[in-house]
């Protein structure tokens, strides 16, 4: 997670690893393409998979495919993360908030790793505003064929 990043939303991606062998070699199906589960949480709620599939008929082709499940109806417009907190508190819905045990057990997780990060600050990774974050986070994928995804649009060869 991050602040001020070069676009202000949340999504989850999971990319599948090609499968071992590839059993449509020397056909037109061609190098068959990674597949995706992509969970979009703000602000466009959705599943989506990317898949690789046949085309009908008879010769071996393939094409990419979307299989979407938006949260909303189309022309709806999503509540706010804000909003939803709001609503719960007119209703009286105290599910979503922490009790004053949760918030003190949680701090005392947490002011050890500040008083750590307070003494040794060139350990914490900076970045511009703006930007996709440090460039040590790119090091997470240096494997080929790794890479962050920051949208839901169709991944492009």
């Amino acid at each position: 997670t991050g602040k001020r990043m070069a676009a202000q939303h949340s999504l989850v991606s999971i990319c599948f690893r090609h499968p071992p062998q590839q059993f449509f070699r020397g056909t037109q199906a061609g190098q068959i393409r990674q597949n995706w589960i992509l969970l979009g949480i703000q602000p466009c709620e959705c599943l989506r998979m990317e898949i690789t599939v046949k085309e009908p008929g008879l010769e071996m082709r393939t094409r990419q495919t979307s299989l979407d499940a938006s949260l909303n109806q189309d022309g709806d417009r999503p509540n706010d993360a804000y909003e939803e907190l709001l609503l719960d508190v007119i209703d009286g819905d105290r599910s979503l908030f922490l009790r004053y045990d949760e918030v003190e057990r949680a701090w005392g997780v947490v002011d050890p790793v500040l008083r750590s990060w307070a003494g040794e600050r060139r350990q914490i990774h900076t970045y511009p505003a703006g930007s996709w974050g440090p460039e040590e986070s790119r090091r997470l994928f240096e494997k080929e064929a790794h890479r962050w995804r920051h949208s839901l649009d169709p991944e492009t060869v």
